[in-house]
């Protein structure tokens, strides 16, 4: 039992007991009928009601659940009578009313507790201490005492203390604690790591210790924004808690309007105070049962903290709601639907081609590839440098927008792109070599290719293969959403990943230059989009779609390209997250307009003369099973 729960288990338990007394006296039992018996009963009754006026005090102070006031009116009154009447009939109720809010209060309690006793503790994955390379020394300082450029060093087995980036070395890092992934995945030089992730050590002898160079500490750590966004308090902008916030203002006036018109009814037709007193009981009673102010904060708080645990970010509640609008899915094929591009496949020199030896080819390339950002031509340099090969000197580097990069060599141009590069320039292409850049695009592979005024000289493959559970997330998606796979890549290879997932619906070759107006065309021809992209390659995009996630993000981009971050790499998360956002929206409405029809029903049936404790009794029961739906979205 959580300490936060103990008063009201302890209260509702010393409750029973004048209940019991009281009752026994109400039935016609023999017990004690001295002053003293009674008085003390309801000054004990009255006692044991404090955590139900502590609670009520704590939300008001926040300006929430104005609701919990009818709750307390009615005690006071309840109490009021009691002492008023001097008669042992109505000495129970007060006490009974007060057992069943405090047995309400406790269950409510319990039930919030344990949505956020899913909460994972994601700082605590982080160590204490953190090994620094300063020159040739290696200093260990806290992890407090980090600053963002600093370069540290990570050995195998251990936890990472910053988020970062990898300048050195190659290992497997776990984000299990963090998203739930069981894969480890490879890290090489440029990859951005998480802060409590770990860095497990590998079966080859390539796997080793990272140097990691910091991006962000503090309270800037992914892990510590992943925290944040569970708080209730965040969820407070949100569509539905606004409705739900709403309709308990609307039940609280109504109440309070109808106990004081029914109250004076009574007292002007001439009837006895006690008919007065069980109306205004019950219309104050029933009309706060169902808490269905407390319905929209709970569920978006059970979303954030689900969210949070399949290792997605919600930065934006609007964002998050409005995916129950999207109608039209588009995945970014690489590094989405597929690993990506971890390492240079087959290089070919083409037919007749004035290069010597693959070699030669490649330090070509990666001369030409120098200081651009493509993700292609970072592997083309690694691998020349895993090989220890020279780079000729090249100059006037200059990127060619969505097509590649070209420079001078000994007077000639060079030009390293895509196979839209190859059309644009008109470079022509020996049988053999067409033939055999078909074969790679059946494959799945991508093709880089480089040519030597504009004549082709040789070309690159880059072997790609689906994600464990693109499949899956397909699934789940197909029939409920359309869905497009979209690409820069050759008609080809993104044909093949498409039928392959089952999918017809394909764009392929749309440069990164275009896929911001591929996302404005479809949305003016009526589509709602949810794009998962990759948050650096296609921040563009993504600020132009309905819904933007951004899939696999480091810190430096998730700031500023969607609100919503996905950082595991399971494509099964965009459709379980799809899932529960659609599960909140149904659950908040239906708590809310239930909620609201079931006060108003008890509310009738307290002017019918049911009694305030029963009343109060059926509404626990309601918020309990309301709430219990609430509560498994956690799960």
């Amino acid at each position: 039992m959580k300490k936060s729960e103990r008063p009201w288990v302890a209260a509702f338990a010393v409750s029973l007991l004048p209940l019991a007394f009281l009752s026994a006296a109400f039935f016609g039992f023999e017990v004690p009928d001295e002053d003293v018996f009674l008085y003390t009963s309801l000054a004990v009754g009255l006692v044991c009601s404090l955590p139900i006026w502590g609670a009520a005090i704590k939300r008001a102070s926040f300006g929430k659940h104005r609701q919990d006031w009818l709750s307390l009116s009615a005690i006071f009154i309840a109490y009021g009578y009691a002492l008023v009447l001097q008669d042992v009939k109505f000495y129970w109720q007060p006490l009974a009313l007060t057992s069943v809010l405090l047995l309400g209060g406790w269950i409510q309690h319990r039930q919030v507790t344990k949505v956020y006793s899913s909460v994972r503790k994601f700082s605590n994955l982080l160590p204490t201490k953190a090994s620094v390379i300063d020159g040739r020394e290696i200093e260990h300082v806290d992890v407090s005492e980090l600053e963002i450029g600093q370069v540290i060093l990570v050995r195998p087995g251990s936890p990472i203390p910053a988020d970062g980036y990898v300048i050195q070395g190659e290992s497997l890092v776990s984000q299990t604690s963090i998203t739930g992934e069981v894969d480890a995945v490879a890290k090489v030089p440029g990859d951005w790591v998480l802060a409590g992730s770990e860095n497990v050590a590998g079966r080859g002898s390539q796997h080793g210790p990272l140097t990691i160079r910091v991006s962000a500490v503090g309270g800037d750590l992914l892990v510590h924004e992943l925290e944040a966004s569970v708080d209730l308090t965040n969820s407070a902008s949100a569509k539905y808690t606004r409705f739900g916030l709403v309709g308990a203002n609307f039940l609280t006036l109504l109440a309070i309007a109808g106990s004081v018109v029914m109250g004076g009814f009574v007292l002007v037709m001439g009837e006895s105070p006690v008919t007065g007193f069980g109306l205004v009981l019950g219309f104050l009673v029933a009309a706060q049962v169902a808490l269905v102010a407390l319905a929209a904060p709970l569920a978006s708080t059970a979303s954030s903290i689900k969210a949070a645990n399949l290792g997605v970010l919600i930065r934006n509640r609007q964002d998050f709601e409005l995916l129950t609008k999207v109608n039209h899915v588009v995945f970014n094929k690489t590094g989405i639907l597929t690993r990506g591009y971890s390492a240079v496949g087959a290089i070919h020199l083409a037919r007749n081609t004035s290069i010597g030896s693959e070699d030669e080819l490649l330090a070509l390339a990666a001369a030409v590839e120098m200081g651009t950002s493509h993700e292609l031509g970072h592997l083309l340099i690694q691998e020349a440098v895993k090989r220890g090969l020279e780079l000729p000197r090249v100059t006037d580097i200059a990127p060619i927008p969505g097509l590649g990069v070209s420079a001078s060599f000994d007077g000639s141009l060079v030009q390293v792109g895509n196979a839209g590069m190859v059309n644009v320039s008109g470079i022509n292409m020996n049988p053999y070599d067409l033939f055999r850049v078909s074969s790679a695009y059946q494959e799945g592979s991508s093709v880089v290719f480089v040519s030597i005024d504009e004549l082709l000289v040789g070309y690159f493959e880059f072997p790609d293969e689906l994600r464990a559970n693109s499949q899956q997330a397909i699934i789940e998606l197909s029939g409920k959403l359309a869905i497009t796979v979209l690409s820069g890549d050759a008609t080809g290879v993104v044909e093949k990943v498409t039928k392959s997932l089952g999918l017809e619906e394909f764009a392929a070759e749309v440069l990164s230059t275009r896929k911001a107006d591929w996302i404005k065309e479809r949305r003016a021809s009526g589509s709602r989009i949810l794009l998962v992209a990759d948050g650096h390659y296609d921040s563009a995009s993504l600020s132009e779609a309905d819904v933007a996630l951004a899939f696999g993000a480091g810190h430096d981009v998730h700031l500023s390209s969607a609100n919503l971050v996905q950082i595991s790499q399971d494509p099964w998360t965009v459709s379980r997250l799809v899932t529960l956002a659609k599960k909140t929206q149904a659950r908040s409405l239906r708590n809310i307009i239930f909620g609201l029809f079931i006060s108003l029903g008890l509310m009738a049936a307290g002017v019918f003369g049911l009694m305030a404790p029963i009343l109060a009794l059926a509404g626990v029961v309601t918020s309990w099973a309301f709430n219990s739906s609430i509560v498994r979205l956690v799960k």
